[in-house]
């Protein structure tokens, strides 16, 4: 089971033509990325030659914050991607209806499996990774606000609005058994009763918003850079880390092997965060809420767009947590 949904590629005509744009030859090597990680968001990836990436995306507010995000970053010292500016002297560019972006490329390679070896010691060293990241994000937050095309997003009030319109209207046709369905409902009465309150009390700064192994770049396991930030928003800092605990879990859920290492794995990305960015009392708390808060919104989006069985996957996934997290 896997949170994330394989895409059909976008295979567009007019690659070089938008690479002329930037005043690269036609004769570099394009070679198509595979993004089956990605949410269900239409963008692709190229990797141009050598030494770039070209990004395409549907959407121009995504495009544009993965540029200034990403300029901000890489003037604070962070390893990001490089904005390339085309011989207009412009960071994008809307080829038809599909904005184009391109960018450095960071030599190394993703993360796809966080429990080969040492994962522990892995997962510690991941938290790290996020702290470093969110010390440079927390140092442009203010400047960040004034940009509105950033989302200032407090996630409680879409888990009371659109995600909780659809799951009402989902749980009543999907195939969960009476237990599960009850195990369930249980959980969002404990978010209910115990997360409002305590949301508010989360520190807050630009997050990356859609941080997991294939939005880093690795080394001889050693992180060389951060990438697509697409998403970014402002919102609890802690989402980053819950969102990348909770996707180490969604793609192995029903390996049990690699389910029973989970809790561990989550558990050392959560202490090596906090040994460079120091959790808050009410942050160490509203982990196992946030945890079922981004979970929430993947089941309401699944059931939105028609993917019961995942919706399903993603309840079950839920009600596990709830049994084993603090026990």
């Amino acid at each position: 089971m896997s949170r994330e949904l394989v895409k059909i590629p976008y295979r567009g005509e007019r690659i070089e033509e938008v690479l002329s744009l930037w005043g690269l030859k036609s004769d570099l090597e394009i070679k198509e990325e595979d993004i089956s990680y990605a949410t269900d968001r239409e963008s692709h990836i190229w990797t141009v030659g050598e030494k770039y990436i070209l990004k395409m995306n549907s959407s121009k507010d995504e495009i544009a914050n993965n540029v200034y995000i990403s300029k901000l970053l890489s003037k604070a010292g962070i390893p990001v991607q490089k904005v390339i500016y085309n011989l207009n002297g412009e960071s994008y560019v809307k080829v038809e209806d599909k904005y184009y972006g391109l960018f450095t490329k960071i030599k190394g390679e993703v993360l796809r499996d966080y429990y080969q070896g040492d994962y522990i010691e892995r997962g510690f060293y991941l938290g790290q990774c996020i702290a470093a990241l969110h010390n440079g994000l927390r140092n442009i937050t203010d400047e960040v606000k004034d940009n509105n095309s950033i989302q200032d997003n407090y996630m409680i009030e879409e888990l009371s609005g659109w995600v909780n319109e659809e799951i009402n209207s989902y749980i009543t046709k999907c195939n969960l058994n009476k237990e599960e369905k009850e195990v369930f409902n249980n959980v969002r009465v404990e978010i209910n009763e115990n997360f409002k309150e305590l949301y508010f009390k989360l520190p807050r700064q630009v997050i990356h918003r859609d941080l997991h192994g294939e939005n880093m770049i690795f080394e001889d396991n050693h992180l060389v850079g951060y990438i697509d930030f697409d998403l970014s928003q402002i919102n609890a800092r802690i989402f980053d880390l819950c969102y990348l605990c909770t996707g180490t879990l969604a793609g192995i859920f029903n390996e049990n092997e690699k389910r029973e290492k989970w809790i561990s794995l989550a558990k050392a990305i959560i202490k090596g965060y906090d040994s460079k960015s120091e959790l808050t009392i009410e942050e160490q708390k509203g982990i196992k809420y946030m945890f079922y808060a981004i979970e929430l919104v993947m089941i309401a989006f699944f059931a939105r767009d028609g993917y019961g069985e995942l919706a399903d996957s993603n309840i079950r996934m839920v009600n596990w947590i709830s049994t084993v997290w603090d026990k």
